[in-house]
């Protein structure tokens, strides 16, 4: 059984998400552990920092997930402070890129060379960064500028 943050190569998530979103540094953390507000449905969102602090992607998976639930984790993902929200899935249901669509969010293809933008995720102007400050810190540790 793969888990929530598994692609069909076992690629976990955190580690896809620098191949359908490169840059020179990345960082990608779990959503709990960035030390932003409490959101339910919180536990199956993960953050990106693509490059620079004004680059934040909040990705969940919505592979195996049924319309409902989809419609559920969707307003999670709304409801996290960042420039883009993606959902990320392998073999995805017919209906999810109409969901994306009308809920503003992204599509990730998980295939097994990686992952790749399959819908691009409209943005949302901002620096959300200082809204998470574990995560905050840990960029200031890694980033180069």
């Amino acid at each position: 059984m793969q888990t929530e943050t598994q692609s069909a190569t076992s690629t976990p998530l955190s580690e896809s998400l620098g191949q359908a979103l490169p840059a020179h540094e990345l960082l990608t953390v779990r959503y709990e552990e960035t030390g932003g507000e409490s959101v339910a449905g919180s536990e199956a969102i993960w953050i990106h920092v693509q490059g620079r602090g004004d680059r934040l992607h909040a990705v969940a998976s919505a592979s195996g997930l049924s319309l409902a639930e989809a419609g559920e984790r969707a307003d999670a993902l709304l409801a996290v402070a960042a420039n883009w929200r993606w959902f990320a899935a392998e073999n995805a249901p017919i209906w999810l890129p109409e969901l994306c669509k009308e809920r503003g969010l992204g599509l990730l293809a998980l295939l097994p060379s990686g992952a790749v933008r399959s819908l691009a995720a409209p943005p949302s102007p901002g620096i959300f960064l200082p809204r998470y400050p574990r995560l905050r810190a840990e960029w200031k540790k890694l980033a180069s500028w």
